[in-house]
């Protein structure tokens, strides 16, 4: 019901309830408890039984919620057992359950303040602090909320009972916190964080902060493409088996066994797509990749042996956990090329992991080292603890021009 005085005593919700099942509502006065009906009754009845039970029990703490539902569960079966005739009787008379299961939450609107922290239903609770100053929706379920931002749920938390509590979450605070000299001093809810803790987050989004910065050295590093990530790739267009060994690659493992991985498949088949993404992955987790197409690195390495630094560069490269060529085909047809670019195959060799996409299949890549002993040398090392990816695929680009 309605606050007293509102024009309109029942609510929408339960105006709609009543029409749906064809019962007409009446309502009590205020403050008159004799004129309660049967389920304000059974209301009172049910929590007094509740009461009684728990004094007989002799404890009111339960070892886990699982318990106490069970304990509610056989209290409820006791009451409902001397309505069970009655309610066969009505059943046949009872309307049919609306088609749409009603949500189970409400949504809320809530603007986050300076400190961070939103109001919903009276209660208090923190947010990220990237999140001051805009308006968020909060789904209230009964037992917890969902904070959404953007049409995408960013946070959950427990939902608090009665009115005026707070529940803040320390690292949703702290980085605002840290940039405020004497911040955490008058601070309206430290007696909720101990100077321990809050030093504690402290050291913890420092590590944060030190890892990111980490990664994104990393990345400018490894010289990779940053749009050509696994999400933008399409994986579905991949085979199921295929798919399940990016699954196992995407765990980094083989980095720490010195394995390769060369993907072989047509152009346009996503080759150079699929492996930027798994090396963009291996660097969210620490490692160091270098990415380059196979004429770049020729030419790298041949302007280093001219310099007489072909070792120094090299040993450059050995610092790189994996390294990545791309276009492994497209290398002209000179003996000074392929001699370098055997010689880094075989510095790599069992040192580090090398990712290789080529269009030509190993019969064919005499056309790149010349010679027969070379070829097979060339294969027999980056055979050698290797995974084969076959991109037996149509060309992602001809779809798109389609």
């Amino acid at each position: 019901m309605h606050p007293v005085g509102n024009l309109e005593v029942f609510t929408e919700q339960y105006t709609a309830l009543s029409r749906h099942y064809g019962f007409s509502s009446t309502k009590t006065q205020p403050h008159c408890p004799h004129e309660n009906g049967d389920v304000e009754q059974g209301h009172y009845r049910l929590k007094k039984t509740l009461d009684q039970s728990l004094m007989l029990r002799g404890s009111r703490d339960f070892p886990s919620r699982e318990a106490y539902e069970t304990f509610l569960s056989k209290i409820l079966r006791q009451r409902n057992s001397g309505r069970k005739k009655r309610l066969q009787e009505e059943l046949p008379f009872l309307n049919r359950l609306p088609r749409c299961r009603r949500e189970d939450y409400r949504d809320m609107d809530c603007r986050v303040s300076g400190a961070s922290t939103i109001r919903v239903l009276k209660d208090t609770y923190s947010v990220h602090s990237r999140l001051r100053g805009q308006t968020v929706t909060v789904r209230v379920y009964a037992e917890h909320l969902e904070v959404w931002y953007g049409q995408r749920r960013i946070d959950q938390m427990p939902r608090l009972r009665g009115e005026n509590g707070h529940l803040i979450n320390d690292r949703h605070i702290i980085d605002r916190r840290v940039r405020k000299p004497g911040a955490f001093e008058h601070y309206r809810y430290k007696q909720d964080m101990s100077y321990s803790r809050y030093l504690y987050e402290l050291v913890v989004k420092e590590c944060e902060v030190r890892r990111a910065n980490k990664i994104e050295r990393f990345i400018k590093a490894s010289k990779l493409p940053l749009e050509k990530t696994l999400g933008t790739f399409d994986l579905k267009r991949l085979p199921l088996k295929l798919r399940q060994q990016v699954k196992i690659l995407l765990e980094g493992d083989f980095v720490d066994r010195q394995e390769n991985i060369l993907a072989f498949g047509k152009p346009g088949s996503g080759k150079t797509h699929l492996l930027c993404g798994l090396c963009h992955q291996l660097v969210r987790q620490g490692r160091r990749v270098f990415f380059a197409s196979c004429d770049l690195m020729v030419q790298e390495l041949l302007r280093a042996k001219r310099d007489l630094e072909l070792d120094k560069r090299l040993k450059k490269y050995s610092r790189f956990e994996v390294m990545m060529i791309d276009d492994f085909a497209y290398v002209k047809q000179d003996r000074e090329e392929m001699e370098v670019l055997f010689t880094l195959l075989a510095q790599r060799h069992e040192r580090g992991s090398m990712l290789i996409t080529s269009n030509l299949p190993f019969p064919k890549w005499e056309v790149i080292f010349k010679d027969p002993m070379t070829t097979a040398a060339a294969i027999d090392r980056l055979v050698h603890h290797s995974v084969i990816l076959e991109l037996n695929v149509s060309s992602y680009r001809a779809e798109q021009a389609g």
